[in-house]
């Protein structure tokens, strides 16, 4: 049985044993359901929500969410509430366009930024990486309408010397386009006039454009290899912790070390367990392989691609599975190695098995 069926074994079990108790009906659902993910921290939470229109999951409550945005202001603040840390998290450096004074670069800064989030020690093991996000400018691109386009247009027309001076800051271009600001702020439309005189004169093209320069296509495409490849598994997860949490209540020991055994020995668990402890720094790796073991775990991605970091047809996919497979299998057999390293590359070596056994 696959992790998806014994966590519905179980769920089924208990709804047996505690008849009447709609919590474990709602969780049975839930686990065919798409993948929930809270928005915590500030601020910027409404637009975030908003741009966050997606089929493959939704937004919900932190309490029964399988998966968290934290948005983190552009300010030394990387505090990250205590219910979110059980919790997969990506971290969003909101209103990214505002560092700088909305200059051009302020994305490029923002980048700087969230990598420095990203390596910082206290966030390492709870945060998987922190994404810059402009929130008011993908709002606006997600809905550009044609009359902006004009008027974007019109201003990129104009002699360059009187707009650049007149979008030197906000007081200045609020005396005569008020709607634009509101609508884009500084930087959008100093991005947007940018972009017309680059050719951008298509209004799906500026829209396509601006979305990436917002930082949205880069928050949409983390969420899809860091929780939409991984759902099953954070499903999983949640369905097991509420069954756990929900068996210690009505002292069911019997079914609740069932939990415990499954919670702690299937592999999809373990193995983000053990990339959780590596990438905060938990286990002792060399330099030259915890990027690999990080990888192979589903560090960039969950699909098999991601993990071997190959692209092209299964054979060559097989191949660099097996390559990776008798690689790890004599770094888990040497005798000199410490235990946790041991240990790690063991639950690499499991990982490999099982791709070499998909290839097959």
């Amino acid at each position: 049985m696959n992790l998806e069926q014994r966590v519905l074994g179980l769920l089924r079990r208990a709804r047996g044993a505690h008849p009447g108790e709609t919590g474990l009906d709602d969780a049975l659902a839930g686990v065919g359901e798409p993948l929930t993910i809270a928005i915590t921290g500030g601020p910027g939470a409404a637009t975030v929500r908003e741009i966050l229109t997606d089929q493959s999951f939704h937004i919900g409550p932190a309490t029964t969410a399988d998966a968290v945005l934290h948005l983190f202001p552009h300010t030394p603040d990387v505090h990250i509430p205590a219910q979110a840390r059980d919790q997969s998290v990506i971290g969003v450096l909101t209103h990214a366009d505002e560092i700088g004074g909305g200059r051009l670069d302020a994305l490029t800064s923002a980048r700087r930024i969230a990598r420095r989030y990203t390596a910082d020690p206290r966030l390492r093991g709870v945060c998987q990486t922190v994404v810059p996000v402009a929130g008011l400018l993908a709002r606006t691109a997600l809905t550009l309408t044609p009359s902006e386009l004009d008027r974007l247009t019109d201003l990129a027309s104009r002699p360059r010397a009187d707009i650049d001076a007149q979008l030197l800051s906000v007081d200045r271009i609020r005396s005569t386009a008020p709607d634009l600001l509101d609508r884009f702020g500084l930087f959008g439309i100093r991005l947007g006039v940018t972009l017309v005189r680059q050719g951008f004169a298509d209004r799906d093209a500026l829209a396509a454009e601006l979305v990436t320069r917002s930082g949205l296509a880069d928050l949409r495409t983390q969420i899809g290899t860091r929780f939409c490849e991984r759902s099953h598994v954070l499903k999983a997860r949640s369905a097991l912790a509420f069954l756990d949490d929900f068996l210690r209540r009505a002292g069911d020991r019997v079914l609740r070390a069932e939990v415990e055994r499954l919670t702690a020995g299937a592999h999809e668990f373990v193995e983000v367990r053990t990339l959780d402890a590596v990438r905060a720094n938990q286990i002792p790796l060399p330099s030259d392989v915890a990027g690999e073991v990080e990888r192979l775990l589903g560090g960039d991605g969950a699909t098999i691609t991601s993990r071997l970091g190959v692209r092209g047809d299964p054979g060559k996919l097989r191949a660099a599975a097996l390559r990776a497979l008798r690689q790890w299998r004599v770094r888990a057999e040497n005798p000199v190695a410490g235990r946790q390293f041991v240990e790690t590359a063991q639950v690499v070596v499991r990982t490999c098995e099982g791709m070499v056994a998909r290839l097959t």
